[in-house]
């Protein structure tokens, strides 16, 4: 567990499921990622951290690709989540969206919305 440079863990430890999955790296196995605003801000905290804390890798390709991977980090985690969500007035976020949820037949797929409305007339003869 300790082959990876600090600021290479603070980056696996920000995309944990992918990394168990794709590099077959078992520390994380069984291990649910804290994606809550508090567990993603130390996330970040420990990249700055390591960030600071440690030089430039050996090697200039390698260096490059970190680098890369610790400003997509930065941009997923901290500028793309604290962005607001822009909604429509009349897309699924709205009251009107909600309203209608919350409505019995608008629970029911097309499909079920149309069988339910056979069995409705059915009944009313």
């Amino acid at each position: 567990m300790e082959d990876l440079s600090p600021r290479l863990r603070a980056v696996c430890d920000l995309h944990a499921a992918e990394v168990r999955e794709a590099s077959g790296r078992h520390e994380y196995d069984g291990r649910i990622q804290d994606l809550s605003p508090d567990g993603v801000r130390s996330g970040l905290a420990r990249l700055e951290q390591a960030r600071a804390g440690g030089g430039p890798l050996d090697d200039p390709h390698d260096e490059a690709h970190l680098t890369a991977f610790e400003n997509l980090v930065r941009v997923e985690f901290g500028e793309l989540d604290a962005a607001p969500v822009p909604r429509r007035a009349d897309g699924p976020g709205s009251a009107a969206a909600r309203a209608a949820r919350h409505r019995g037949r608008a629970r029911l797929a097309p499909r079920q919305a149309i069988r339910w409305g056979q069995r409705q007339a059915v009944r009313r003869t």
